[in-house]
């Protein structure tokens, strides 16, 4: 089922002087492109699946991405709060960095003795993860609640 183009051309002979015809067929093969109802079907079940959720979690695990709050654990674990820094270039002769923390909003929910002590176990955390490059990214716990590390570069301003 190709395109077929008929092209004729007509010139008169320098050697007889009669006029001729040449007829030149062409065909054009266009590729053709199918979709079954099983190729559409696939498409269909994979958007539903992926993208539309039920009021009621199935009883069969499907993973889907962590940011968007699904997979594996998703139900027991609260989301790790993210704590953002920043190394500040120190004034101190000693110490060339000083680690800015930027407060969220969970920090005012702690106590302020609790407040004080957690602040340490983050800058520690700071440091452990700034001198051991493989422990960059993951989330740790204190009192049983999540934090995760995000370091903001320094742009010349402090928040």
């Amino acid at each position: 089922m190709g395109l077929d183009k008929i092209k004729i051309y007509r010139f008169i002979s320098e050697t007889t002087n009669e006029e001729c015809e040449a007829v030149i067929e062409m065909e054009y093969k266009m590729k053709r492109i199918s979709l079954s109802w099983f190729h559409i079907l696939i498409v269909v079940a994979t958007f539903i699946f992926t993208f539309a959720k039920g009021q009621v979690e199935p009883d069969y695990i499907v993973p889907s991405p962590i940011l968007l709050g699904g997979g594996l654990g998703s139900q027991t674990e609260p989301k790790p709060e993210i704590i953002a820094y920043q190394l500040v270039p120190g004034q101190d002769n000693y110490c060339h960095f000083e680690i800015q923390i930027i407060d969220a909003f969970g920090w005012t929910e702690i106590p302020e003795a609790q407040r004080f002590e957690t602040k340490e176990i983050v800058e520690d955390r700071i440091v452990f993860e700034e001198t051991n490059p493989w422990a960059v990214n993951e989330i740790f716990y204190i009192d049983e609640k999540g934090y995760f590390l995000l370091r903001i570069p320094f742009q010349g301003y402090e928040w």
